[in-house]
């Protein structure tokens, strides 16, 4: 059964792929997103069904066996192996398919493919740096990467306690001032998406969000090539506002 079930879940989540924003979450536009959506899903109507299963018992019983004045008081049974069983055995089994299921996209997202392309993040009071070692490129509150691409983001802060959140992506990961941590992702579709900072780092911790642009990857080397020169096709007197953008 246990098999059957994780099986169950492994085959669900191929047939959600690039499902639309629903009424939950936004919509799925990285090869991750669908197990993710997968899992909150069945947790949450695992809930529903023990949640209305169990108020409905209990209205039930609380009508069909209520005390009445005249009833006799009769000691009824304190004991039933097979009620036990049932009530131990089955939501054991949820309880570990879930762990199974959780684990290994956990596994997942902390182990980025081989051959990645990587951008080094920098976090500061209230604003995300990223720099493209490959092009020697470095883009403020913009992030250009390539479709159907593993990109691992290499992460840390110059001050505080920061935190990376695409949510069409599925991914987060804390960045932490003198540590350096990490996530990966791979874009599905083309078309800009939101990466907010999703730990309280001040003042202005609300306007601390950037814009992922993923672009084709026919497009994405002369974008970059671009971008890392841009400088040079600026007059004297536009450097230092360049600069400082």
């Amino acid at each position: 059964m246990f098999s059957i079930l994780t099986s169950l879940f492994a085959t669900l989540a191929t047939t959600t792929q690039g499902a639309p924003a629903n009424f939950w979450l936004p919509k799925q536009a990285s090869t991750v997103a669908q197990s993710v959506d997968l899992t909150f899903f069945v947790i949450t109507w695992i809930c529903y069904v023990f949640f209305f299963g169990i108020t409905a018992v209990l209205i039930l019983f609380m009508i069909k066996y209520r005390r009445k004045s005249n009833d006799i008081v009769v000691q009824g049974p304190t004991h039933n192996t097979a009620l036990e069983l049932t009530w131990t055995i089955i939501p054991l089994l949820l309880v570990v398919v879930i762990f199974t299921v959780g684990m290994r996209g956990y596994l997942n997202l902390r182990e980025a493919p081989e051959g990645c392309y990587e951008v080094q993040v920098t976090g500061q009071k209230w604003a995300w740096t990223f720099d493209h070692p490959t092009y020697g490129a470095t883009q403020v509150a913009e992030l250009t990467v390539p479709v159907n691409t593993p990109v691992r983001l290499l992460m840390t802060s110059n001050d505080v306690l920061h935190s990376v959140w695409i949510p069409d992506f599925r991914v987060k990961m804390d960045v932490i001032p003198g540590r350096y941590t990490s996530l990966w992702f791979e874009a599905t579709a083309v078309g800009d998406y939101s990466l907010n900072c999703t730990e309280y780092c001040g003042k202005d911790h609300s306007k601390m969000f950037a814009t992922v642009h993923v672009i084709p990857k026919e497009d994405f080397d002369k974008t970059m090539v671009k971008l890392a020169s841009e400088y040079e096709d600026m007059s004297v007197g536009q450097l230092p506002a360049y600069a400082i953008n």
